[in-house]
């Protein structure tokens, strides 16, 4: 089931946020924002040249094109966004975290092989509350 218009941009920020580990109304956030660009399913839909168009909206870059970082970081959010759905149409990417999109970053394929999506309930929470990843417990002393 397709979330709604809230969830989705909950769901945004939380990626963006939390996951990419931005912070609240990042420089990369508002110019996805003012581009049009504020739910997953707006991510999931744009093309390379859609990236290419964003530029950044406040600071010291305002008006210029989004730097090459935040163009890879877009791309693979958008591959991990389609990962976990292909694994289950119903995952919870609230529980989604940034050792989860890090895995992914460093290794697609073992990622898909040992990732276990949280599907959805009313009060979601990663299954593993020690570590706040969904991750099991195995993937995360390969990565120490």
């Amino acid at each position: 089931m397709a979330p709604s218009d809230q969830e989705d941009r909950a769901i945004f920020e939380h990626l963006l946020r939390n996951v990419l580990d931005l912070g609240q109304f990042s420089s990369l956030e508002c110019a996805l924002i003012v581009g049009g660009i504020s739910q997953v399913s707006d991510i999931v839909a744009f093309s390379d040249d859609d990236v290419n168009a964003i530029k950044y909206v406040d600071g010291p870059r305002d008006g210029s094109n989004l730097m090459l970082g935040d163009k890879v970081h877009l791309r693979v959010l958008k591959q991990f966004i389609l990962c976990i759905q292909s694994l289950n149409a119903d995952a919870d990417m609230m529980a989604t975290s940034t050792g989860d999109f890090d895995l992914f970053y460093m290794n697609p394929e073992h990622f898909k092989s040992t990732y276990v999506p949280v599907p959805k309930v009313n009060n979601s929470s990663p299954s593993n509350p020690e570590t706040g990843s969904v991750l099991p417990e195995d993937s995360h002393a390969s990565m120490q």
